[in-house]
């Protein structure tokens, strides 16, 4: 009201109308802010999972800390920000996710040589 009391389009609609316009925008909004952090979270859990995948030094038996480390210097995450913003229980269950298949590919390895 206070941002478009003063235009003449906005007192042509009656008071009624005008918080049914105001409610659906809102709405509106809402739905557009939570299906964008959707896109983000998947975009972000995708590119993760994928900087991991390319990273060599990334073992079965690195940890979190040294994960991050190791982040910190590949430049596909430094020069992405979004990304550095992301979630962080979602980054760990990525890693978590990264090490799990690590393991498994690991010990499969082990039992063919065996």
């Amino acid at each position: 009201e206070k941002l478009f009391s003063h235009l003449q389009v906005w007192l042509n609609v009656p008071e009624r109308d005008r918080k049914s316009l105001y409610e659906d925008i809102i709405d509106l909004l809402d739905k557009r802010e939570k299906e964008e952090a959707k896109n983000m979270r998947k975009r972000n859990i995708k590119v993760l999972k994928d900087i991991l995948e390319s990273m060599s030094k990334v073992t079965y038996k690195t940890t979190w800390s040294e994960a991050q480390r190791l982040l910190f210097k590949n430049q596909y995450f430094t020069q992405d920000l979004i990304l550095q913003n992301m979630d962080k229980e979602d980054a760990l269950i990525v890693f978590e996710e990264h090490i799990r298949q690590l393991e498994k590919e690991h010990i499969e390895e082990s039992e063919k040589r065996r």
